[in-house]
Order: structure tokens, then sequence, then C-alpha cells
């Protein structure tokens, strides 16, 4: 008889900063990825599949459905951006690339005042209240204009400061022909409506990161080496010779 040495349901738990900072690296990686298809400029990704020739899209949630990683952690930071790149698409049928960068976004600049001493929990308060007044949101928000116009092979910084100072609030950019419009002579009706859910979808998963004290996942198995022959049977006394 052979004595199993597979371990069945060992844990890894991390705590605090530490934890906050696994899942953070699997959410930036897979955003890093989404987001290279942000806009009428955005450029293909391409997955390999497990069957036939690979997948080229340009779709964000195909490309964050295809993404998993070794690390228990960081997987579990790319399952939170499905997570929000679904509910995104449920409520508004666009803008999931836009919710996984704002995800991203707010979910780090959180860590970072988390840091200097801002306490999660009030954090999270402040963003069920109003999540377009607090400054954590403020920051998020330019970070999807960014990536659209850098798509488009133009200055992020320079296009989208132009748009945010205007007082003209339905000017908009449109990446594809290089221009700034008026969104709704361009046939955008609602242009808040699909960032408003992208980014209410995306603050209520970041919070939950954010406060956030502990994580657990499970320890991948571990097995002995597979046991050797029974030693003398090799050569089977001079049969190696016979047909």
């Amino acid at each position: 008889m052979f004595r199993s040495a597979v371990r069945f349901g060992a844990k890894d738990i991390r705590f605090g900063t530490e934890a906050r900072q696994s899942m953070l690296k699997g959410v930036q990686r897979t955003v890093d990825a989404v987001a290279t298809t942000l806009g009428p400029k955005g450029r293909n990704v391409i997955i390999e599949q497990s069957y036939g020739a690979p997948k080229i899209t340009k779709d964000g949630v195909t490309v964050a459905k295809s993404i998993e990683f070794k690390d228990p952690y960081e997987n579990m930071g790319a399952q939170l951006v499905r997570q929000v790149c679904n509910k995104t698409n449920d409520l508004a049928g666009d803008g999931t690339t836009t919710s996984a960068v704002l995800v991203a976004s707010i979910f780090s600049e959180g860590i970072k005042s988390i840091a200097t001493g801002t306490n999660s929990i009030d954090m999270k308060r402040g963003m069920d209240r109003a999540v377009d007044v607090i400054q954590i949101i403020r920051n998020a928000v330019r970070l999807p204009a960014h990536r659209i116009v850098a798509n488009a092979g133009r200055e992020g910084a320079v296009v989208v400061e132009k748009v945010l100072e205007s007082t003209d609030t339905s000017l908009g950019y449109d990446a594809q022909h290089d221009r700034y419009v008026n969104m709704f002579d361009a046939g955008i009706i609602d242009p808040a409506r699909v960032v408003r859910v992208a980014l209410t979808d995306a603050a209520s998963v970041a919070s939950l990161m954010m406060t956030a004290e502990a994580a657990v996942v499970d320890l991948p198995k571990e097995e002995t080496p597979a046991a050797g022959g029974m030693g003398g049977m090799g050569g089977m006394g001079g049969m190696d010779g016979m047909y």
C-alpha cells in the first residue's frame, strides 16, 4: 500500500496591507491587458485557446475572462475585475473596459490613502454616499480618458485637461477622428450614463477590496514524486531481444 502525501483543504491567509497589495497586483496586471482595447483606436489582444487557433479580440470583457494567474491572490484580483466588467455589461451594455480601468485606479488610490492614515471604512461610506464628489474618485476617472487618448496616439494629459477645464459640459473628445465635439450633436444622448454606471460598479467592488483585512486562498496541492518501478524487472532476464 502507498500512503498518499496529498494535502487537502490547506489554506493560506494574508492580512491588511499585504493582502490588499497582493490582490492589487492581480488587478493591475489584468487591467493592463484589458486597457489596451479601450477606445475607438484600442489595440487587439491575442488569446491562446486550448484548442484551435489563437483568438484575436478587441473586447475588454473577453480579455478579462481569459486571464488566470498561478498566484492565487493575483488570481483573486483578476476575478474581481471580471466581476465588475460583467456587472457593468448587465446594467449598461457597454463601458466594461472603462469599469475595469476605474476599479484598478480607485483601488490603487484607496490603498495610498489608507497608507497615509485614512480609515478604510470611512472611505467606503464616502463612496457609498456620493461616488462623484470625493477626491479619490476625481483622481480615478481621469485614467480611462487618458488611456483612450493614449491609444489614439495623442498626449492624454493635454486632451483630458482641456475637456475637464471646459465650462461646456457637453464637450468631449472624438478619439477616432482626433477632434473635440459636442457629444449631444455627435449623437450621444446621455454621454454620462455609461461612465456613471461603470464608476458606480467599480467603486463598489474597489471599496470592498479596500475594507478587506484578510484574504484566504487555497494552497496548491503538494504531491510526492511517483513511486519508482519494482527493482530488478528492467531486463526480465534477457528478454529484450525477443520478438
